[in-house]
Parts: structure tokens; C-alpha cells; sequence
């Protein structure tokens, strides 16, 4: 028997993964920048300003610059499905809203396949 049961039925607004780290008592190593630590900025003291980085379509995650800021995705995992590339292109979409990152001024660093993804997605919302 139980006193309580707690259930919830909201809807999932922005799903993240779980990050996973390794530690060596000295340092952490991220092994997959997630939940609690993304998109919090990474600083480096290159102007990386509106630069995009896209990962492969199967291990997907991308990077934007902000002045000397790169700030990351989550993992978002293989682009193999319709609906991881719909996950893919939310997750730009936040970052572009919450970063305050203009479109359609970022030279692309990545695969052929992301960057025709990136400019589909770009042409659709024209």
C-alpha cells in the first residue's frame, strides 16, 4: 500500500537528454553535454558570432556562436526518422529564439546534409 500516488499528464515542452560525464577525481570529462548543462555557453576568446556548427546526421548536435560564446545543443541522435528531424529543427529554433541568433546569416560548417536540412527548414518558413 501507498499514502500518495503522484502522476502528471504535461505535455513534454523541450525534451532533453540525460548529460553523461566522467570523472577522474581531478577533472570532469562531458561525454554528452545534456539536461543541466546546455545551452549554457561555452566561452572562448574567438568572436564566433553568428557561426553554426552541425554534427553528422546520424550522432546529430549542433553549435551556434554568439560574440566569444558557443553555445550547444543537446544531443538530438540520428536524423534517420521524420520526427528526430522535426526534433532537430525545434531545437534550432529555440536556441535561435532564446539566443537571439538572426537567420540566414551563418556561414555553415558541417555536412552537405545538415546544411540542406538548415536551408530547407529556412526556405519553409518564408
Amino acid at each position: 500500500m501507498c499514502d500518495y500516488i503522484l502522476t502528471h499528464n504535461r505535455e513534454i515542452a523541450h525534451p532533453v537528454d540525460d548529460s553523461v560525464v566522467q570523472c577522474d577525481g581531478e577533472q570532469v570529462l562531458f561525454l554528452r553535454r545534456a539536461r543541466g548543462f546546455v545551452p549554457d555557453p561555452i566561452k572562448t576568446n574567438a568572436d564566433v558570432d553568428q557561426i553554426i556548427a552541425l554534427g553528422g546526421d546520424q550522432k546529430s548536435t549542433f553549435a551556434a556562436g554568439k560574440q566569444n560564446q558557443i553555445i550547444l545543443s543537446p544531443h538530438i541522435g540520428d536524423l534517420g526518422s521524420e520526427e528526430m528531424i522535426h526534433s532537430f529543427e525545434a531545437q534550432l529554433q529555440f536556441l535561435r529564439l532564446g539566443w537571439e541568433l538572426r537567420k540566414n546569416t551563418w556561414p555553415l560548417i558541417g555536412t552537405l546534409y545538415m546544411r540542406r536540412r538548415l536551408l530547407r527548414a529556412d526556405q519553409t518558413e518564408r
